[in-house]
């Protein structure tokens, strides 16, 4: 018996036996890969004599596995000619914007390094991930690092998750790294994906290692780091910017109205350029910017429903006029002389303005600080508090008491003055002790508010029936408090965030069913509560730590408590429901207290907000909502401060002309900012695309494309992995009962089990459920097997290296629509740049008639698999001519002197349009950096003359290595081509009861001899028969007044062509071709497609293809043919199904000649 891959041997090194995976001979002994049959364990290299292996079952191949071998490799690389693999293998609804800006723009060839600036709530992260997953299904990431907010990392590792399938990212925190540090490991090295707080990240800077390399880099709200003169920040971006391949970059606001801090982000992509925002070259290379009034659905409606914000100018009641009197007196009595009163009185005030509630916890702090200094027992916990805050990132700083106000709290004070002092706070409290809070004008205009939304009037239990929501934002911990605690007591189901409540890790929220039920309780982390409020509360309450990481678009009414002095914070408020998703109109309603300082100051600016919104949408129809997206960028916290400090030093009469001169100031700036720094910096113009423009009229490709990435997991893929769980002697059950599994007609399911578990990665644990279609399921044991699912690319991995050895030997294919045999090679190219990165991997398949010196290079599609695999009785006849047909050497030698060119050029032609004007731009700037010096250096001094001259030296130095780089990216060189397997293709016939035969053909055809006319004229190409049968029947269904769409290839749809009728698919038509009528057969995607829509899927037999006249071409109809035909139960691993044509004869509807 001979040993070799796939037999079963037994040794005295194994316990169990093993199966051989690959073998080889060195010297006197063999070098095996082998697997344990029973513990799925794999050992690779072992080198061991061949004498000690008993060998118990002999490995026999089966040709008729050649299909699913062949098809192993077609799928592993297949996605390198799918345009669009991610939306397919993940599990997103997909918008046409965001198929725009991942295939249209940012996919290319070479490194990637793009700024996605789309508006809030636009889906940027969806973006982002169908970017990482093309680029890792194209095998070209291995090392991946991910920058976000620490508020996001929950919510990235869950998209990863639940959309992308992908829960490998390690978060690195402060214990990882100490663990890994302490095993003597790098952090920065220990994990292939990572994902990390910026603010963490800067702090092990210095830990990172000069030759660390990342092949991707995603970087997350990167506004915050725009600023050039944050230099720690500005250092860590550009140094992790410089170390990745790939750079992704995502924001809303990519402008602020800063030229220099948009060129900072700019240069994060391509350092030392100098451009400006009107470059519409170079920006539209490298940056995409959609607004939310271009973005539209399919069918043309408008992503972002309307947003209705109102501002309520709220005049408090006389017992709040008289704290907020007495609130002031008080600190202009004790802190007159104190330097820090405007930090003082601004704590105080935006207490108060939040609520009496947050004013009382605030005295009460101080009082009791008071009182332990009058101990003489106070031990200066204030500093170590100053200490702990400064160590917080920015996202973690706590919402119970900022810094300012736990400086005002323990604000030290002289003895003398503790005595003046506290008896002034103990009248303050006493006067809040006395009210009823929930009188306030706030409160009284929350009542209102729940009595007029329609889902919430009728009270709690209607809400709960209603499914209503509200989200209620509030600046303070001791308002939201407040606010719960009261909102409770009326039997709302109330639940909230705030920044003392963590933000939760992956696993609290990947499997819903692990959440526990809603009880009004207090949530664990902010993930819960998240999941709460979309299960069971009516309410949330969220202070700003709910602005970032959590989406609530199932929510449609938002109550700004109080107004933030950070605009931004106000526009990341509103996008927690405005957003993608969003299926109702939202309403947000600002509360502002008109008859305070501040709330003053807020009205000016809210009111000129909205005068600049109805002036918009009188010339821009639903553009004014724009105002509240740009605010950020025009006043910041500190402007708000210094407004309030101003308005101290004046008269009432001087106050007002001060307020209406800063408001006409602010709307300026704004209609300025919305005009230019805005609307400039879009990338490119807009495209007549689908779901950009609601006036789009036709547009194929586009279409095509949306179509293509909305379908289920494609047939060829559930064939294939059928086929191949069985043969690998896996066990399927369909359809079984379970419980929470959603089933209707067009699912199918599956019970997956197998003997070697192990065999397909350790983590797989069965039995497990499988559906083959792109739908959320509650059952945790449920996958959706796809590409990127580590099931099925374990399996495709798996058989394709346990039956390589079919592959080498080749096969033997039957074509009855040839009339000469012919040769197939299947070949792996690749190509790197001269930096050695991986530009592009192909199956390319070449196709040669014997004794003809055209040689016809295709890429390797699913269609090339419809031939029939010969059986015995063929193979023995043909494989004795293989000798005689066999073209190796001379395939390989066009392929190397023609074939890689012709792949390559139009890679080479695009990197070349990307990259030339990089190139030439950066030239451009340091031609600029040397005029600038040369025209300031005559006015500066010698020492910093010579500073500045040095600095531009070495920045010419990195210039001229950066153009050297992007040179390097236009000189590729292929590899040298991988031959998968050959095939020698025969002509045969589909006989009268739709079986291939082929022998007799092929005998007439060797008894003629081998030479074939390269002139013959009656001999039609290979595919023009399926041509003239497709133009036979899209000529027949325009004159039925039906507009049929030929469907494209790779969607692996089951049939060929699409018939509209009023804008509804009325026929799904796949068409079989002939020259002669006889029987045909169904490939199994076909079956599986008339199964599930059996009124709308139409067979069209089409006769006497030879001719050259269409109308002779003759046109037979079946619809519903599974109801016709009794088919016989198959094994997954056959392909085919024979239909005769006495049967189909026999029941056709409708005949036309």
């Amino acid at each position: 018996m001979k040993l070799g891959i796939g037999c079963i041997v037994e040794s005295k090194y194994w316990d169990n036996p093993v199966k051989i995976l690959n073998i080889k001979k060195i010297g006197s002994k063999v070098q095996v890969n082998i697997i344990d049959i029973k513990t799925g364990i794999i050992q690779e290299e072992i080198l061991i004599n061949p004498e000690d292996l008993i060998i118990k079952e002999v490995y026999q191949p089966h040709r008729e596995y050649w299909h699913w071998a062949i098809e192993s490799w077609r799928i592993q690389y297949y996605d390198f000619n799918e345009e669009q693999l991610a939306p397919i293998i993940s599990n997103i609804n997909i918008e046409p914007y965001q198929l725009e800006a991942v295939y249209e723009y940012i996919l290319r060839p070479g490194p990637i390094r793009y700024l996605i600036a789309h508006d809030p709530g636009a889906g940027k992260t969806i973006i982002a991930g169908m970017v990482l997953k093309e680029l890792e299904a194209k095998e070209l990431l291995k090392k991946i690092l991910i920058l976000v907010p620490p508020g996001l990392i929950a919510k990235w590792q869950f998209e990863l998750a639940s959309k992308f399938s992908d829960n490998n990212y390690r978060r690195l925190t402060k214990e990882e790294w100490d663990v890994k540090s302490k095993e003597l490991i790098n952090p920065w090295m220990a994990y292939e994906k990572i994902i990390m707080s910026p603010y963490f990240a800067l702090r092990k800077l210095d830990h990172l290692p000069e030759t660390m390399k990342w092949d991707l880099v995603i970087i997350d709200e990167v506004h915050k780091f725009n600023n050039p003169k944050a230099k720690i920040y500005h250092n860590l971006i550009s140094t992790i910017a410089r170390k990745s391949r790939h750079l992704l970059l995502l924001t809303a606001t990519p402008h602020d109205g800063h030229q220099e801090h948009f060129l900072t982000i700019i240069r994060y992509l391509i350092p030392n350029i100098s451009l400006n925002q009107n470059d519409s070259e170079t920006l539209g290379s490298i940056m995409i910017r959609r607004t939310k009034e271009e973005l539209f659905h399919a069918d043309g409606s408008p992503v972002f429903l309307p947003r209705k914000v109102k501002s309520q100018y709220l005049e408090m009641k006389f017992d709040e006029s008289l704290i907020y009197k007495n609130l002031k007196n008080f600190i202009d009595q004790v802190f007159s002389t104190n330097k820090a009163i405007h930090l003082i009185k601004m704590v105080y005030q935006r207490r108060f303005s939040s609520s009496l509630a947050a004013l009382k916890e605030t005295l009460e702090k101080r009082l009791e600080f008071l009182k332990e200094k009058a101990k003489k027992s106070y031990n200066r916990n204030s500093k170590q508090q100053y200490e702990v805050i400064d160590k917080l990132e920015p996202e973690e700083e706590s919402d119970v008491l900022t810094e300012d106000e736990k400086r005002v709290i323990n604000l030290q004070t002289e003895e003398y003055l503790i005595k003046f002092e506290t008896p002034k706070v103990q009248d303050l409290l006493y006067q809040l002790h006395s009210l009823d809070f929930t009188s306030t004008k706030k409160w009284l205009n929350l009542q209102s508010l729940l009595n007029k939304f329609p889902e919430f009037k009728e009270g709690p239990e209607n809400a709960k029936k209603n499914k209503a929501k509200l989200l209620i934002f509030t600046e303070f911990k001791d308002t939201l408090d407040w606010i719960v605690k009261n909102l409770k007591k009326q039997g709302w189901a109330v639940t909230y965030i705030h920044g003392g409540i963590p933000m939760g890790e992956i696993h609290d929220i990947i499997n819903p069913s692990k959440i526990p039920p809603f009880n009004n309780q207090a949530p664990k982390n902010r993930l819960i509560s998240m999941s709460w409020f979309k299960r069971g509360a009516n309410i949330m309450v969220g202070t700003d730590a709910a602005g970032e990481g959590i989406d609530l678009e199932f929510c449609n009414y938002l109550i700004n408590w109080d107004l933030p002095w950070n605009p931004m914070r106000l526009e990341q408020r509103m996008g927690r429901i405005h957003r993608y998703g969003q299926m109702k109109t939202s309403y947000v309603y600002n509360f502002i207290l008109s008859n305070t300082v501040e709330g003053r100051v807020q009205q000016i600016i809210m009111s000129k907000l909205d005068q600049i919104r109805e002036d918009f949408e009188k010339t821009e129809k639903g553009s004014g909502e724009r105002v509240f997206d740009v605010i950020s960028g025009i006043i910041k916290e500190k402007e708000f401060g210094s407004v309030l400090s101003a308005l101290e030093e004046k008269s009432e009469a001087e106050k007002e002309t001060y307020l209406n001169q800063f408001g006409e100031d602010i709307k300026k700036r704004v209609e300025q900012f919305l005009k230019e720094a805005d609307l400039k910096i879009h990338s490119k113009p807009l495209r007549n695309c689908l779901g950009l423009r609601p006036e789009r009229k036709d547009e194929e490709t586009t279409l095509e494309r949306f179509k293509m990435a909305r379908r289920e997991t494609p047939e060829y893929l559930r064939d294939f992995f059928l086929a191949a769980w069985k043969i690998l002697g896996g066990l399927i059950e369909k359809n079984p009962k379970f419980e929470n599994a959603k089933n209707d007609l067009k699912q199918e399911i599956y019970k997956l089990e197998h003997p070697e578990p192990k065999l397909f990665g350790r983590q797989q644990n069965f039995p497990v459920l499988v559906v083959f279609k792109n739908l959320k399921q509650e059952n945790p044991s449920i996958q959706v097997l796809q590409r990127g699912n580590s099931l099925f690319d374990g399996v495709v991995k798996h058989f394709r290296r346990l039956y390589s050895d079919i592959l080498e030997d080749g096969a033997i294919l039957i074509d009855p629509k040839s009339e000469v045999p012919y040769l197939l090679y299947f070949y792996l190219v690749s190509y790197k740049n001269r930096i050695g990165e991986s530009i592009l991997k192909k199956i390319i398949l070449l196709k040669l008639i014997p004794n003809n010196d055209i040689i016809s290079l295709e890429f390797f599609t699913r269609n090339h698999l419809g031939l029939t695999i010969a059986d015995e009785e063929v193979f023995d006849v043909a494989s004795k001519y293989w000798i005689h047909y066999d073209k190796q050497k001379k395939i390989e030698k066009w392929l190397v002197n023609t074939g890689l060119g012709q792949i390559i050029k139009p890679v080479k032609d695009e990197l070349r349009t990307i990259y030339k004007p990089y190139i030439k731009q950066l030239k451009v700037s340091l031609d600029e950096y040397f005029r600038d010096f040369n025209r300031r250096s005559r006015t500066l001094p010698k020492e910093i003359r010579t500073k500045e001259y040095e600095e531009l030296l070495y920045q010419e130095k990195e210039i001229n290595q950066q153009i050297r780089d992007y040179e390097a990216n236009l000189e590729i060189f292929p590899k040298m081509p991988k031959l998968i397997s050959r095939a020698l293709v025969i002509p045969g016939y589909e006989a009268e009861d739709g079986i291939i035969q082929a022998v007799d053909k092929f005998k007439e055809i060797l008894e003629g001899g081998l030479n074939i006319s390269n002139s013959s004229s009656s001999l039609l190409k290979p595919g023009e028969i399926d041509r003239r049968g497709i133009e036979r029947v899209m000529f027949y269904e325009k004159n039925k007044g039906r507009i049929p769409v030929l469907v494209d290839d790779r969607r692996g749809l089951g049939y060929d062509i699409e018939s509209y009728f009023h804008g509804k698919i009325v026929r799904k038509i796949e068409v079989k071709s002939h020259n002669d009528s006889g029987g045909f057969s169904l490939q199994r995607y076909e079956k599986n497609h008339a199964e599930r829509e059996p009124e709308t899927f139409w067979i069209y037999i089409v006769d006497n293809c030879a001719s050259d006249i269409v109308n002779k071409r003759e046109i037979y109809q079946i619809r519903d043919i599974i109801g016709k035909f009794e088919f016989e139960a198959q094994e997954y691993t056959n392909i085919r199904y024979p239909i005769s044509k006495g049967e189909w004869k026999k029941i056709i509807e409708e005949e036309i000649t």
